[in-house]
């Protein structure tokens, strides 16, 4: 249950707060009220850089104004799935989130792979953005265009366009305050204050506070998780010299440090073989197999078993080397998971920290009597860090291990007296610190030590951009007017995921003393962690485009655009895991021993350094008809584009043939649509067909 207030002081009013306190179900009698009144116009500038009603724009549009979105409860972009016909959401597992229109979006995993659906603010492109991590608020349109959007907008936007538009300031006086409070201690807090500066300066002021505690119950550290500390502040200054100039400065700032988890908790039906990890056919409650899985693979007796046994299969740990551990047992990976959706047994509570700046400037100034140039400059500054629970479960068990635990050989202090005492006293596996110094407990660099098995993995981003695009339109009272523009686009981000485990620790150390490698005692294999490290990626992006229109008649207008874009691309990444046991390369194969308690990794392969550039022409033609006051029917031909990218990095000693790049994608769609408003106002009918 949630109980709300609203303040308010409206323009043209004394500073007097009018006030009003119901239970969150009470909007419902407001909604019974809509088909009484006239359905409200939307006006929408993205879709043809210009002011238009959405039921006058030949494409498939939907858009909300800030009435719509409190009235819809679309609090967020996951929330617009609900209201938005083929536009589909879902956050991943790593650094981004997925956005699909008409199944057209991002399903590749990668650092330089872009997405089909273009987000933009205030019509400006955001390639990293963290739209998913707030709310909205102080909004003043949200617009979902479905289609390729390649010429005017969308640096790559072969599926759709995402695009936000924020309040401007006005000169008068008007302010608003809302608190929610509700279950789960949930404090959320938003306002903004709108203020005239002279007769020609305004300025407006938003922000969003949410709290909570978490609703998701951890069953092994004993405490909630999934809980949210989010802020976000917006400063807007409108400066009107004449009534001919317009110039807004925007800066926004947005910062969480919760307990959430990235995506949400995962079903899986375990696959007894252990080739998949989880079968397909159904869901469940169980873990995947750990045997599908690298980090108890490694650990497992098929990997670290009985050497003087040829068969592996059928070692029960009880040999000389007895470091593996029984992968026959079916409770090998396979502990306990909670049927409860908002119930978990993680080893620690995650770790959830974003941060974002956007700051943009745009001119808005009209030239003679039929010219309107736009010019806007824009800086974006973002970083991420997510770390929490890799395989979801407390525990991995072992033959005659029932309770959480796997249990040290007891001939390992015999064989690696040192390793041991570093590493492993007390019965306890530790784990690596992810760490740019690759060394995790090689280093002595450790998060924590159990007796269970402990994974974790980390995603981490920082990226900057900079954006600078001017667009002249026309406004000619004959049947011709045009459209030019330019954008240029610098994108650069740093990208990493990691995966720990003690199990893996216990490979890179312990374990391969005398079974896999002729490691000596106090050595270990670097780096003892996954790494996927893109140390740079670039992006330089520019194009130039522009759209014909001609009013052949007062009711049939035709629309043809072109767009040149040209992407410059640059990455430099690498993949490490064990990397000292590949240099040198095969066949001499002589390992590199890292000594437990070094500073520096040794025999690490370099960064791989590449670049490429990819381009394509664009456009689409566009026929409307109004055949009627209330009606029209169109039709369009439009292309999309979306630059291509680097594969994941490899090794190549491993994969020599391997493919560097992959191509861009194009779409070509074809779409009819009839956009009609009917009994007066208050009804409307938007069909299409694609």
């Amino acid at each position: 249950m949630k109980l709300i207030l609203r303040l308010a002081a409206p323009a043209a009013a004394p500073v007097v707060a009018l006030a009003s306190v119901f239970l969150a179900g009470a909007t419902m009698a407001q909604a019974q009220e809509v088909d009484e009144e006239l359905i409200e116009e939307i006006i929408v500038i993205s879709a043809r850089l210009r002011a238009d009603s959405v039921q006058d724009t030949p494409i498939a549009i939907a858009a909300f104004n800030g009435d719509d979105l409190a009235s819809r409860q679309i609090e967020n972009v996951s929330d617009i799935q609900f209201n938005v016909p083929s536009f589909s959401y879902s956050k991943d597992n790593f650094t981004s989130s997925a956005f699909q229109i008409r199944g057209i979006g991002q399903t590749a995993i990668g650092s330089t792979a872009d997405s089909g659906i273009s987000v933009h603010v205030n019509d400006l492109p955001i390639e990293s953005h963290r739209l998913y991590a707030t709310e909205f608020y102080d909004v003043e349109t949200v617009e979902i265009m479905r289609g390729p959007q390649g010429t005017l907008f969308g640096r790559n936007a072969t599926g759709g366009l995402l695009n936000v538009t924020t309040r401007k300031p006005m000169n008068q006086f008007e302010a608003n305050f809302e608190a929610e409070l509700g279950d789960f201690n949930s404090r959320r807090f938003k306002g903004m204050v709108n203020f005239p500066l002279g007769e020609v300066v305004s300025g407006r002021v938003a922000a969003i506070s949410s709290q909570r505690d978490g609703y998701t119950d951890n069953l092994f550290t004993g405490s909630d998780i999934d809980g949210r500390d989010m802020y976000s502040v917006r400063g807007t200054l409108r400066w009107e010299p004449t009534d001919r100039t317009t110039i807004d400065l925007m800066g926004q700032y947005m910062e969480e440090d919760s307990n959430r988890s990235r995506s949400q908790k995962k079903l899986c039906n375990r696959d007894p073989v252990g080739n998949l990890g989880c079968l397909g056919d159904t869901l469940g409650f169980d873990f995947p197999n750990a045997m599908a899985q690298l980090p108890y693979t490694l650990v497992s007796n098929l990997v670290l078993g009985d050497i003087t046994n040829p068969d592996p299969i059928m070692n029960q740990g009880l040999s000389l080397f007895p470091f593996g551990y029984d992968v026959n047992n079916p409770a090998f990976g396979a502990a306990p998971n909670p049927t409860n959706l908002r119930t978990v047994n993680w080893d620690f509570d995650p770790i959830y920290e974003a941060d974002d700046t956007l700051v943009t400037l745009t001119l808005d100034q009209a030239i003679g009597d039929s010219h309107n140039l736009t010019a806007s400059v824009a800086r974006h500054e973002t970083s991420y860090f997510q770390r929490q629970d890799w395989d979801g479960t407390v525990t991995a068990p072992i033959i005659g291990v029932p309770a959480p635990g796997f249990g040290l050989p007891p001939v390992l202090p015999v064989l690696a007296p040192l390793t041991s005492a570093a590493l492993y006293s007390n019965n306890n596996l530790p784990v690596s610190n992810v760490s740019t110094s690759f060394l995790g407990v090689l280093g002595l660099d450790i998060v924590d030590a159990r007796t269970n098995s402990y994974t974790y993995d980390q995603s981490n981003t920082d990226g900057e951009q900079t954006t600078v695009e001017a667009i002249l339109t026309s406004d000619f009272d004959g049947p011709w007017n045009y459209l030019l523009g330019a954008i240029w686009f610098d994108f650069e981000a740093s990208t990493d995921y990691n995966l720990a485990a003690n199990t893996i620790d216990y490979f890179a150390t312990a374990g391969t003393i005398g079974t896999v490698s002729p490691l000596f005692d106090g050595a270990g294999v670097a780096t003892p962690f996954f790494v996927n490290e893109t140390d740079l990626y670039g992006l330089e992006s520019t194009g130039v485009f522009g759209e014909l229109y001609w009013a052949v008649t007062d009711t049939l207008e035709l629309t043809l655009g072109l767009r040149y874009t040209n992407d410059e691309k640059r990455v430099r990444d690498r993949n490490l895991l064990f990397n000292s046991l590949l240099t040198p390369p095969p066949p001499a194969f002589v390992p590199i021993p890292t000594p437990i308690g070094s500073t520096t990794a040794q025999g690490l392969p370099a960064y791989r350094t590449d670049k490429e550039s990819f381009s394509d022409t664009t456009g689409r033609l566009v026929a409307n008809w109004a055949f009627s006051d209330t009606s029209m029917l169109y039709g369009s031909y439009s292309r999309g584009y979306k630059g291509g990218g680097f594969n994941p990095p490899f090794d190549p000693l491993l994969f020599p043939t391997g493919t560097r790049t992959f191509e861009p994608e194009t779409v070509n769609a074809y779409e009819i649509g009839l956009k009609s408003v009917l009994a007066d106002g208050r009804f409307t009918a938007n069909l299409a067909a694609f």
